[in-house]
């Protein structure tokens, strides 16, 4: 299976990685995360991420957009919306789908799933309808 696995961070990616070794799947790994902020919280997370893929010799594909306006205009400019992480989860899967769909990948998920801080329910939701369309 030809996975694309949209990550986070390299915390959150690397059970998630050992856990495919299990299964013989070699992801390769995704970053886009337009909506972390500040940018040193971006910069961590992505060198962390790169760390991870460094140590397990797996491919990183990235596309580095600190998308601060992105996020202000999705939000109306609020950091305190309803549907808030709704908004983050379908930026980032939309791109996560696209790219695996133009880029001959079977499958696409996200390390945001292990993650205790997310709503497991909302992504899981998120990418399936976002799947369905891709398909």
């Amino acid at each position: 299976m030809k996975l694309l696995f949209h990550c986070c961070c390299g915390p959150c990616a690397a059970a998630c990685v050992d856990n495919f070794a299990a299964e013989n799947i070699a992801p390769v790994l995704f970053w886009y995360n337009p909506n972390i902020h500040l940018f040193a919280e971006y910069q961590s997370r992505r060198d962390s991420l790169f760390t991870l893929a460094n140590a397990k010799g797996l491919p990183i594909t990235e596309i580095d957009e600190y998308g601060l306006r992105l996020f202000l205009r999705e939000t109306g400019g609020e950091t305190e919306v309803p549907g808030r992480c709704e908004i983050c989860y379908r930026l980032r899967l939309e791109k996560t789908a696209v790219y695996a769909a133009e880029n001959g990948f079977d499958a696409f998920s996200t390390s945001m799933l292990i993650s205790p801080y997310q709503r497991h329910e909302s992504i899981r939701r998120t990418g399936e309808e976002i799947g369905a369309l891709r398909n």
